[in-house]
């Protein structure tokens, strides 16, 4: 009941921010709608970059949204109540799951109303694209609770989706970096990449390859691992936080 009654008063606060709402959810849709107006919809290329752009936003909004609460010691107020650090982050974090959904929604909807990808096509997508934006939100609640306010949140998640969008492999191409970790075993540095996993997925959805559920497999075991990682960062900073409750 405390985690609904977070989410609630999560989507009451965001809700309050119009533009900020607007922005993650309409700008794909509308960036497609203008590049298929361009282009009359005679190259489809660019369109995995659009999806992915409709994914990795949520690290900008997410880590903002976290700074701005811990900045507005709306964090220190729950803490002081009783409510553990991490429901009231993982308030925030659905609030902006459920906008990002919505974002790639509109987006498929799009897609499918063009008859660019068929139904089945974009039911895969979506799935892939819902765990990629969990991803994203993860490493976005990281940053924000680890930055002091919403200025350094605002830069480090820029920087992040950045970085993020030049490692998806949708423009340049990725070496391969791997790690040895015994004579059967090797990892792909790069694999840790939640936006280069997604491409991959879509490339591989798109292209009917055989590699499309192995792909899956690695997102989901990633989304775990981002999970798990800001779950640390999050007793982290709640460590933080209670030493500074005067």
């Amino acid at each position: 009941m405390k985690l609904i009654y977070l989410i609630y008063k999560a989507w009451l606060q965001q809700s309050r921010d119009i533009l900020s709402l607007g922005i993650l959810v309409l700008t794909t849709p509308v960036l497609f709608l203008m590049y298929y107006s361009l282009t009359n919809g005679e190259s489809n290329s660019f369109l995995p970059i659009l999806i992915l752009l409709s994914v990795i936003m949520v690290v900008f909004s997410s880590s903002l949204v976290v700074a701005k609460e811990i900045e507005s010691k709306t964090i220190i107020r729950m803490l002081l109540a009783g409510i553990p650090y991490y429901l009231v982050i993982l308030g925030l974090c659905m609030v902006q799951f459920l906008l990002s959904i919505l974002s790639i929604v509109f987006t498929l909807f799009l897609f499918y109303k063009f008859d660019i990808y068929s139904f089945s096509i974009l039911t895969k997508i979506f799935y892939s694209a819902c765990l990629t934006s969990l991803c994203c939100i993860w490493i976005g609640a990281s940053i924000g609770s680890l930055a002091k306010n919403t200025l350094k949140a605002f830069s480090i998640s820029s920087l992040i989706m950045f970085i993020l969008l030049i490692l998806s492999g949708a423009m340049f191409p990725i070496p391969q970096v791997e790690i040895t970790f015994s004579y059967y075993s090797q990892v792909n540095l790069f694999d840790f990449i939640p936006s280069l996993i997604f491409i991959k997925s879509i490339q591989s959805i798109t292209s009917v390859n055989n590699n499309y559920l192995g792909l899956m497999v690695s997102n989901t075991i990633n989304c775990l691992f981002y999970l798990f990682l800001a779950i640390a960062i999050f007793q982290f900073s709640n460590f933080k936080k209670v030493n500074d409750v005067p």
